[in-house]
Order: structure tokens, then sequence, then C-alpha cells
């Protein structure tokens, strides 16, 4: 992606979400975490949880079809009784929904039964990529404009046989509890009007795009935050899929970590976050895997966590990097366990750990995904653990 039109996704979302006027806090973003790899957590089922790690992306779902039928009606509701009329053109939204709290009991119930709660590390992550759907993909297989972006380029934006993928900035934002009096929407809402008087197209648009983060305070104790995703109306056929639940066909998009281009880039940026002590012996493989790969390695040093990470970015000699690195952190994790280093890879699910919930079996679960990711480059230093909320047999025992 270039430089402009990444800069140009950034501006675009955060003036439709008042980003650019900080002291309005119209939306409140997830904060990094200071002690933890993760900043939020995502519950799933053992099926969805295999599904996501073995794609490397995850499903979005249109707002108009989340587990509770009213949610995304009673956002609708409250905004066009705010701006005075209703708007029958809905915005074509999409989301991923995430938890800030971990092991959370009402999640395990409503979303994780025998499943798992995954830690993520959202706090560096901007840019996705939307792919398109089996229909695209397959017209664009075999067609040499679009070789090696079969699964990303849109073909009515090729030009001059160049491929042209779809990529959306987007922030993990907490959702809005309300009650029936919604007054903290009102209040936001006072807030933009005054701000926006003179521009009132599009105050009337970006308040639409508050709709799929309200919610009834009957939840509140979900602790939910949402990315959301707007698909352009000329861009819905080549990239929206269906999953037929019911009888329904339900609408959702695939998305993934990254940009393509920066995937397949010679160079790479490595960002090494609180490793005073290991730095020398780390700069001195950098050097090596210059020579040895041909590949030019930038490190940017930093120290915000006060916790030891090494964070790969995106080239096509990622896992090669990896490897390398791997090799020398596992020797100095071996000697210094108390100032054990972690190494993630940008362009994947950054999961950072995994608790698998409530089961008869978590023990045995445990074993099969410690095994799997041992195999996954990019999982390999994920923390698993199984929940302490001990299992609820409801089987009843005959006498």
């Amino acid at each position: 992606m270039e430089k402009m039109e990444r800069e140009g996704l950034k501006v675009d979302w955060e003036t439709q979400h008042y980003m650019d006027l900080p002291e309005m806090k119209i939306y409140e973003a997830v904060e990094e975490a200071d002690s933890r790899f993760c900043n939020c957590f995502h519950y799933t089922s053992m099926e969805k949880f295999w599904s996501m790690v073995g794609s490397d992306l995850m499903y979005a779902r249109n707002v108009c079809f989340s587990n509770d039928s009213e949610e995304y009606k009673l956002g609708k509701r409250i905004i066009d009784k705010l701006l005075k009329f209703s708007n029958e053109e809905n915005q074509d939204l999409y989301m991923i929904c995430f938890c800030t709290e971990r092991d959370l009991l009402s999640q395990w119930r409503e979303y994780g039964k025998g499943g798992v709660c995954l830690g993520f590390d959202l706090s560096g992550e901007d840019y996705y990529t939307i792919l398109n759907n089996a229909q695209t993909e397959k017209k664009n297989t075999g067609n040499s404009a679009f070789k090696g972006f079969e699964k990303y380029a849109i073909p009515e934006h090729a030009g001059y046989g160049e491929s042209k993928c779809i990529y959306l900035y987007a922030k993990l934002l907490k959702v809005f509890y309300i009650g029936k009096k919604y007054k903290k929407i009102k209040k936001k809402y006072k807030m933009i009007d005054q701000r926006l008087v003179s521009s009132e197209l599009h105050r009337d648009k970006y308040m639409r795009y508050m709709i799929p983060y309200i919610k009834h305070e009957g939840f509140r104790e979900e602790a939910e935050a949402r990315l959301v995703f707007n698909i352009e109306p000329e861009n819905m056929e080549y990239q929206v899929n269906y999953l037929e639940e019911d009888g329904i066909k339900k609408p959702y998009i695939k998305v993934e970590f990254g940009e393509i281009e920066e995937k397949q880039a010679d160079d790479c940026e490595i960002i090494a976050d609180h490793i005073e002590e290991f730095s020398a012996e780390f700069g001195r493989e950098i050097q090596k895997i210059n020579k040895i790969l041909n590949i030019n390695i930038s490190v940017r040093t930093v120290n915000k966590h006060s916790r030891g990470q090494i964070i790969i970015g995106c080239s096509a000699k990622q896992k090669e990097i990896f490897e390398r690195i791997d090799h020398l952190v596992q020797s100095w994790n071996f000697k210094k366990t108390d100032k054990k280093i972690k190494v993630w890879c940008k362009g994947h699910l950054p999961i950072r750990e995994i608790t698998i919930g409530p089961s008869l079996n978590k023990k045995e679960i445990k074993e099969g995904i410690l095994h799997y990711i041992q195999n996954v480059y990019w999982l390999k230093y994920v923390d698993v653990r199984c929940t302490d909320i001990p299992y609820r047999d409801k089987r009843i025992r005959m006498e």
C-alpha cells in the first residue's frame, strides 16, 4: 500500500470517529496492556478456534446479524430519533467482537462453551486486508495480472496489470452501554452537533457509525469492544461471503492482519522491546542474518511495557528470520528463567495467550494445542493455560 493511501485511510477513519478531536472523547479506545502481552480477549468454540488458526484470519459478521437480533435495531432506533429521520439505506458494516476481561464466566457460558479464550494484542494493529470471496478468487486464478494476489485483488480496481488490494484501517473501540434514556449518546450527539453545526451532512453520516457500538446496559458485564469495518457498495460483490444458518444467508467478510505487499517485501523491521541485557547478542545475530539471507533488517528499540519481546515485521523471509532469532532466544530463556523473552510475528493473528475453558477434558485439549503451536512458527511463544473456573457437569447421575 502506498504511503499516501495508508495515511488517507487513517485520516478518514479518525475523522469519521472523531479521533481527530480528542478533547471531545466521543469514542473510547482499548488501551495497551502494561504488564500483559494482550489487551483484549475473544471467546470462541474449539471448531472456530481451529478454523481461525488454520486459516490465519478472522471472520467479521454483518452488524445486522449479531447474536442479539435486537442489538442493531436498538442503535439504529436511537440514532434515527436523535437525527429526527430514518435512513433506510444502511451502511454495510462488519464487526469482530472482543472482551476487555479474561476468563469471564458469563463469556464462557455465552460464547465459549467447551472452547477457548484467546488473548490478543491489538495495540499495534491498524491496517487490515479484506479477502475476496470464493467466486472472485476463482475468477482471478489463471489471470497473469493477479498472480500471487488471487485472494486479494479486486478486478475493477486493477489497472495496467497491477493488483489493487482492499485495505481498511480500524482501531478497537469500546461499546456504549445505554439505558432507556440513553443519556451518554445524547451527550455525545450534543457535542458533535455544536462542533459540526456547519457540516450537518457529515454529522448525520458519522453519527451512524456509532450504531454498531450501541448496546443495552443489561449486557454491561460483557465488557465488550469491537473492530468494525465498512465495505463500500462497489466492493460488496467481490468480498462479501454468506453463511447459511437456519435457512438464513448471513453475510460476513474475511479479515487478514497486515498488508500483502509488506508480506512479500524483501526488507524487514524488527521491534526490540525491553531486551536491554540481550541486545548485544541480538545485534550480532541480526548482522549475521543480514548477510546470510541477503536482506535489509532494521531494528527499532523501544522500552514500553517492562516485558521482553521481539516483534518481527512482515517480510517474504519472515519465517527464516524467526527461526534464527528463535534459536538464540531459546538459549537465552533456558539460562535466564526470570527474564524470558517472547518472539512475535506481524501479519498474523496477534494471539498472545490461549485459555481453555471449563470442560471435562481441558487438560487433553491443552496438550493438543501445545503440540500444534510448536509447529506453527508465529504461534510458538503463545502461553496456553486452563481456566481455574470449575466445570459444572449437568449430567444427571442415577443412584
